[in-house]
Parts: C-alpha cells; structure tokens; sequence
C-alpha cells in the first residue's frame, strides 16, 4: 500500500479568469488531439500570452474536428500559411482535412478574444486568427470579430489537394 500524506487547503478555485476582450497575440506552444466532455474528437491548442496585460501567462482554446466545424481549424491554418491536403468529399460533402500538428508549434497568431458566458461562467472565444506578421498598427479589421462562416466550397478532385494558403494584403 502507499502511504500519501499532504497538507489540504481550502477549495479557492483554479485561479482562472478569462482574458479581457480586444485582440492579443499568442504564441502556440503545443497541440494534442483528444476528446470532448462530450466525447468528441478536438485538437487542444495551449498558447503563451505575448502582449497585453496578461503577457506571460498561458491559455487554451479547442477546435471541434467533427466535419461540420472544419471551417474554424481551417481558418486558423490559412491565417497562418500552415499547409494542409483536403482530400476527396464523402457522398455528404465532407472532405478529409490533413495536416502536421507540428507546424503550429511555436508560431506566433493574433486573435480576437470575446468573452461569453458558458454553464454559469466567463469564458473566451478566440476569434479572426491572423499573422501578426502581416497586421499593421490601427488595423481596424484586427479588432473586429470573425465574420459568420460561409457555405462550403466545391469538393476537390479525388486524390486530394495541396493547400498553402497566402495573407492577401
């Protein structure tokens, strides 16, 4: 048997708060796959926070890979230059999406944060990725939100389609 001792505080909570609303830049630091509460597949995205009040800090936002949310994981690969092969669309219209978690470790990526409230608490929404390489000072576009995501583009040819998506300036 092993034997455990430990001195037992009160519960003071976890001492998360969520991160003020406004664009911030981050730094990926590493991606799992893993499951949902609700036993969903998601890629788990830990960052550093790089500016603003919090710098230092780290933080994590998901990203669902169920088919119908590939457009989110998607934006944050084109915003980044990350490529990716789609390959050929199922009978419903959902294509294969692949691509080396590894690139995204230690890139540095701009986001929106909201705050919403979830099951009772504040959290953060990381919305509008982008280089911050290619964001210029009093960017007005930086610190609005993503815009609503729009109707799938055609499928590709079988076999799959190379993707290295560029910043349009």
């Amino acid at each position: 048997m092993v034997q455990i001792n430990f001195r037992a505080g009160e519960n003071t909570g976890s001492g998360w708060e969520p991160l003020p609303e406004g664009t911030c830049i981050f730094e990926i630091q590493s991606v799992e796959v893993g499951a949902s509460n609700a036993g969903n597949p998601q890629l788990e995205v830990s960052m550093l926070i790089c500016d603003g009040p919090r710098e230092g800090g780290t933080t994590k936002t998901w990203y669902s890979l169920l088919p119908q949310s590939g457009w989110n994981l998607r934006g944050l690969l084109d915003a980044l230059g990350i490529e990716y092969v789609v390959g050929a669309a199922d009978g419903e219209g959902r294509e294969d999406l692949s691509f080396d978690g590894d690139h995204l470790i230690g890139r540095r990526v701009e986001f929106y944060v909201a705050q919403r409230s979830w099951n009772g608490k504040i959290n953060n929404d990381f919305k509008n990725p982008r280089d911050p390489e290619y964001v210029e000072e009093g960017d007005a576009a930086a610190a609005a939100p993503a815009p609503a995501p729009q109707a799938a583009a055609p499928a590709p040819a079988a076999g799959g389609n190379r993707r290295r998506p560029r910043p349009q300036r």
